[in-house]
């Protein structure tokens, strides 16, 4: 207390005693005539303060030589204050109350070389003391100062400096008559390279991008910059509007060529969405093992590249994925094959509806996505005679998914695929040749070849005027599956005449639409639009308003994602479609344009939309019969059945869904809120692959689910596993269990299914406890059981070895094909009655076209397995760290190969190895480093 009030009263001293005359320099100090404040200064302050105050005299002195005199100790002084900035400098802090009279002492300064040293010196004054911060006083003094020399005042001036000048640089072309820049480019350039040299990579890009002139930072990035300002660079563009975004990333891509990081260009290069550009990488960049690396990352985010080296056009068609998979599931010691009560834990003794064609279709879905990609399962693979009768134990539509699962079981491998379903091409019942239609797309998807086997098979198909509606159904799923994000005029050309055959089925029409959404997905294909646009005006107003129809809606959307602003032209042309279908097209186009680019504005529009009220007249029954988990709500549960009091009560009418026809209508009320359900897709697929977008989007549905009705409410499930797909946060968990119970049907199946997609291929245990939960409850309904068995085999899918997520390269890239398997289920489940559920259960498989092995494979020079020990851990963003920060954390070291979860990221845990890729993911190839072969042998020698 006594040393605060002692320095409280020094404090009134100081601000309340009268500023007495400063003594001439000439005169001896008096100690009558000391200031009271130097009384509290030592005799060393007070020795510099006079000194401060003589060379402030001699600055405004009339004789040149003393001002130079003058100015070259101000200057040194200043120096030597910056030097050490752990307190308050003493020259600046006796310089501060003559600043104002060194700002009229250099205006009465006539031009010279005095003048440009003092311009220098009343710059750094300015930082300190300026009270005008819109008059930039430290960049005016230093344009008439030199422009050199930047580095003599230290970092914090060239930061101050580059603040004033992109202001400057701004306010001088904002004007009417915009003003000449060019005094201020040659600082811009000194200011770019100082931050360059002193690793201020973000202050040298923000600057740039302030003055539109980013690509001079061409100029500037040497190899050991050039990480991160590409990281920077891909940051920044994350929250850019279109077309600056895409500028950016430009940019980043040059960084990285200039640097010989071809791969880290590639993938900046996907991430833009242009292939010319991914091309232009891959044509430029040297051969040998960067060229091979470039072609196996290339296909693992389905880039679609070209080349005329046979060993390249392997690479780049996943030629030897299905080889590598197979030695992952033999070094993990999952090559065994599993059943279906393996995952399941289902007991056969109690309450099992045995040998029903229900329970054998979900046996069959759950085995296929058990075992995909495996080639082995105990239950079609057995033996010769075991596809057979497993395939007759389904009638209808069931045979068409049982011999279809061969293809899941074969993915990857077209040539044991092909051979496995050839014989069923040649079966009398039709929906066996259907099914291995499909089974063909299947086994071929993720694939490419010269032969383009899938082609001619179906093609054929397509081509027969003899073959069945069923036959050609399956035939177009699977040229979309097979081609899927291809880009391959030939194959949708080949669809174009079923597409505008007005006499074709709703079915055959939205599933040839759909295919050739997917073959052009993100592509703005005008021809491919047309064609789908010209089957939509072909048909009768009432041949569309069924809900297979919607699927060539959303193959529209597909066409354009990602790609929003490009969709205005489509847009029009939808206008002229009939009220049944204008409005879901409008809206599906929408969202898919704006697809993972974590627009805000896009954002908000389609809250605006799902918080629109629809009328009490939107959906009565469904409102009784839904669980809200707000106050609105309530009157629903009151008057919804109690799912304790009858498990029968909760059960799906699944004969009255099959019993509609392909052209049946869809109901009303699925065309009143169907607009609203699409915006809650959308608002998940705008989000996808942003974290920070993510998070914020999760609680905007959480308030559509105690606010929104309960159509809208039976479209979040879906939108949730866009969002997180094989994702399992405890959070997302939380909330699909407890929509699980819900009183409405279709929302609580929604759950179920969503249940599987977030956890698919992680084996993940909480999940799996909840699905085991479900299945007991569900046990005598075989409607719902099927949802739950098949959650449980997506859960376990490829024996825990693949994934659904459709980010790629660190969560980079998205995958165009597994948006598409995601978005195509999402659509499914608006309406789980009148396809899954129904006769149209198959359209599961587009989940199955979308898997990926989750997995970290090394290979050799020769591209031979090679193991070597990595570390595995938490991914973690070092975008602007100084140094070299770690990339992973809680890291656990590991022998290749390895699985990774959605999460982690991975890096070479010893010296012994170097790769040319930029991200351990994938296939990657690795060569001995002969820097450690040098220290080695340097080591062995100081030893002997």
């Amino acid at each position: 207390v006594a040393s605060f009030v002692s320095r409280l009263a020094c404090f009134f001293r100081h601000t309340m005693a009268p500023q007495d005359k400063v003594a001439s320099a000439d005169e001896p100090v008096s100690q009558s005539s000391k200031k009271p404040e130097d009384t509290d200064l030592s005799e060393e302050d007070a020795e510099k303060k006079a000194e401060i105050e003589l060379l402030v005299e001699r600055v405004q002195d009339t004789d040149l030589e003393i001002q130079k005199k003058a100015l070259e100790m101000i200057k040194s002084e200043l120096r030597e204050a910056t030097g050490t900035m752990t307190t308050v400098p003493r020259p600046l802090k006796f310089i501060k109350p003559h600043y104002e009279t060194l700002k009229t002492a250099f205006a009465a300064m006539a031009v010279g070389e005095n003048k440009v040293a003092m311009a220098d010196i009343m710059a750094l004054l300015a930082m300190s003391f300026s009270k005008d911060e819109e008059a930039r006083e430290s960049l005016q003094f230093k344009l008439q100062g030199t422009v050199s020399g930047l580095h003599d005042w230290g970092h914090q001036f060239v930061r101050t400096l580059a603040g004033e000048l992109w202001k400057e640089w701004q306010h001088r072309l904002s004007q009417d008559d915009p003003l000449p820049v060019d005094d201020l480019e040659p600082m811009v350039q000194e200011a770019v390279a100082f931050h360059m040299e002193h690793h201020g990579e973000p202050e040298a890009v923000d600057l740039l991008m302030e003055i539109d002139r980013l690509p001079d930072i061409l100029n500037h990035v040497n190899e050991r910059a050039a990480p991160r300002v590409g990281r920077y660079l891909v940051a920044c563009a994350e929250f850019l509007p279109e077309p600056e975004d895409n500028d950016v990333l430009k940019v980043a891509v040059n960084v990285y060529r200039n640097a010989g990081m071809w791969p880290d260009a590639m993938r900046v290069a996907a991430k833009m969405g242009d292939p010319e550009e991914a091309q232009k990488v891959f044509d430029d960049a040297p051969g040998g093992l960067i060229k091979q690396q470039l072609a196996l990352s290339g296909a693992s985010m389905n880039i679609n590249l070209y080349t005329e080296d046979a060993d390249l056009q392997d690479l780049l068609g996943n030629d030897k994925l299905s080889g590598w998979y197979a030695h992952l599931a033999k070094d993990l010691e999952v090559s065994e094959p599993k059943t279906v009560e393996d995952v399941t834990k289902a007991d056969s003794s109690k309450n099992v509806i045995r040998n029903s064609h229900r329970n054998n279709l979900a046996t069959t879905f759950t085995n296929a996505f058990l075992n995909v990609g495996h080639g082995s399962d105990k239950l079609l693979l057995v033996d010769e005679d075991s596809t057979r009768k497993w395939i007759h134990q389904h009638k209808d539509e069931g045979i068409l998914s049982a011999a279809a699962s061969l293809g899941v079981l074969h993915q990857w491998n077209p040539d044991e695929g092909l051979n496995a379903l050839d014989t069923l091409l040649s079966a009398n019942d039709d929906n066996v040749v259907a099914g291995a239609l499909l089974g063909i797309g299947l086994c071929c998807s993720n694939t490419s070849s010269p032969v383009d086997a899938p082609k001619a098979l179906l093609g054929r198909t397509i081509r027969d005027p003899n073959s069945s509606i069923k036959q050609k159904v399956c035939a177009t799923m699977g040229l979309g599956m097979a081609f899927c994000a291809s880009d391959r005029s030939d194959i949708s050309d080949l669809l174009a005449d079923v597409v505008g055959d007005e006499h074709s089925s709703a079915e055959l029409f939205g599933m040839s639409a759909l295919s050739i959404g997917a073959i052009h997905c993100g592509t703005a294909n005008a021809d491919a639009v047309e064609h789908i646009i010209n089957g939509f005006h072909s048909r009768e107003e009432s041949a569309l308003n069924n809900t297979m129809s919607r699927f060539a809606a959303l193959g529209l959307g597909l066409i354009y994602m990602g790609r929003q602003d490009d969709c205005e032209v489509v847009r029009e042309m939808v206008q002229a479609l009939p009220d049944c279908v204008r409005d879901y097209a409008l809206m599906t186009i929408d969202t898919c344009a704006y697809a993972g680019t974590g627009n805000v504005v896009h954002v908000q529009k389609l809250m605006h939309i799902c918080a629109e009220k629809r009328g009490s007249d939107s959906d009565d029954d469904g409102e009784e019969g839904s669980t809200g988990e707000g106050a609105g709500n309530a009157k629903g549960a009151a008057k919804g059945p109690n799912p304790s009091s009858s498990r029968s009560s909760r059960t799906l009418d699944f004969s009255a869904a099959k019993k509609d026809s392909d052209d049946a209508p869809a109901t009303g009320k699925l065309d009143k809120a169907a607009e609203q359900a699409v915006a809650a897709i959308g608002l998940s697929l705008c989000v996808m692959g942003e974290s920070v977008g993510s998070e914020m989007s999760w609680r905007l549905i959480e308030a559509l689910l105690q606010y929104g009705d309960v159509v809208l409410k039976r479209a979040v499930p879906g939108a949730v596993a866009l969002m997180y797909a094989s994702n399992p946060e405890p959070k997302v968990l939380d909330m699909l269990s407890r929509l699980s119970h819900d009183t409405d049907q279709a929302t609580a199946m929604s759950a179920v299914l969503g249940l599987g997609i977030v956890a698919c291929g992680t084996n993940n245990s909480r999940c799996a406890q909840i699905l085991r939960q479900q299945a007991q409850f569900f046990v005598k309904d075989a409607s719902s059981s099927f949802v739950v068995r098949v959650a449980q085999g997506l859960l376990h899918a490829g024996r825990g070895l693949v994934t659904l997520s459709p980010q790629r390269s660190d969560r980079l890239v998205l995958s165009r094909r597994a948006i598409v398997g995601l978005t195509v289920m999402s659509h499914a489940a608006m309406d789980l009655n009148g396809t899954m559920l129904g006769s149209k259960h198959y359209i599961l498989y587009w989940l199955a076209a979308a898997l990926q092995p989750r997995m970290l494979f090394t290979l050799g020079e020769d591209l031979e397995p090679l193991q070597t020990t990595v570390r595995v851990g938490q991914a973690v963003d070092v975008t602007g760290q100084a140094g070299k920060p770690r990339t992973i954390t809680g890291f656990q070291t590991h022998t290749t190969p390895v699985v990774l979860a959605w999460e982690q990221r991975a890096e070479l845990a010893t010296d012994e190895f170097i790769t040319p890729a930029s991200v351990l993911e994938g296939a990657v190839i690795l060569q001995p480093n002969p820097d450690a072969e040098a220290e080695g042998a340097d080591l062995n020698k100081s030893k002997a």
